[in-house]
């Protein structure tokens, strides 16, 4: 996937260059996934980190179009840039199952999401667009004590 605009890169993560952490939104509203890996900015090497929030989505359920917020950071420069919680990227999960030989609670949860604006920079003047973002996580549903 590539990003335009104020933080120009192409992700191409897989395998041990992805982390991924998934787990319920506070007060178990949905879910949300961490993505995070190293990419190419302005010809340095950057860790860029990219939060899905998906308000309304529950255990097990796979939906088409349901609102998602997604921030995306440049970590350690403290560029932010999110669509925070305005209503313009929609998600759709395709797959969402438990895992198998996972914990309980842990599902394998699959979809694409798309804004239909830019995301702006949270702490600047900037903006970000994206094409479509494919992800493939897990979510484990349980709370922690």
């Amino acid at each position: 996937m590539a990003l335009y605009g104020g933080l120009r890169t192409r992700l191409d993560w897989a395998g041990s260059d992805l982390e991924c952490l998934g787990m319920p939104r506070p007060d178990n509203e949905g879910a949300r996934l961490r993505f995070a890996g190293t990419s190419n900015v302005a010809g340095k090497a950057r860790r860029i980190a990219i939060i899905i929030s998906l308000p309304e989505l529950k255990r097990g359920q796979t939906v088409q179009e349901t609102p998602a917020n997604i921030t995306i950071m440049e970590e350690n420069s403290g560029r932010f840039f999110s669509s925070s919680e305005a209503s313009f990227c929609l998600s759709n999960i395709d797959a969402q199952e438990q895992e198998a030989e996972g914990k309980p609670g842990e599902y394998r949860i699959s979809g694409v999401l798309y804004c239909v604006a830019a995301l702006a920079e949270l702490n600047g003047s900037g903006d970000v667009s994206l094409g479509d973002l494919r992800f493939s996580g897990r979510v484990d549903w349980q709370l922690p004590e």
